[in-house]
């Protein structure tokens, strides 16, 4: 099921360690109301981004297909726990850097599955947007 790319998910469990000039994009104020057309088309770009991707100096594409992502904002159907998986998600690939890019690609974390699982245990809500977006956009 295609779901959150690796480098997002490494990108959010070591968000933090380290620091990048970028502001994260505060997706709280994303539209609620997108079509979903557009966001599906967003969101296949998301996930289309797999750690080669960036490894290759496209940590900027990343960032601002994310920006892309909360410009469009979700459907409103999107359910309050997926909702709040996009708006971290999106806050955390706005300011990914290379060095988190590396790490991912090449970190046993770098496995969507694996590090979707660390994310379920603090509340669901990656698992819960990647879940939404494959359900509206893959189905």
């Amino acid at each position: 099921m295609p779901g959150l790319p690796a480098v997002a998910a490494a990108a959010l469990l070591v968000a933090g360690c380290t620091t990048t000039s970028a502001t994260p994009v505060d997706a709280t104020a994303a539209p609620t109301d997108a079509a979903p057309g557009p966001f599906c088309a967003q969101w296949r770009v998301m996930v289309g981004l797999q750690p080669d991707d960036v490894d290759g100096g496209r940590v900027e594409e990343v960032r601002a297909a994310a920006r892309e992502l909360a410009r469009i904002g979700t459907p409103g159907d999107i359910p309050r726990s997926a909702r709040e998986g996009f708006v971290r998600y999106v806050a955390a690939l706005s300011v990914l850097t290379e060095e988190q890019a590396r790490d991912g690609a090449a970190a046993p974390l770098g496995d969507v599955t694996a590090a979707l699982g660390l994310a379920v245990s603090d509340g669901g809500d990656l698992a819960a947007v990647r879940d939404y977006g494959a359900g509206t956009c893959f189905s």
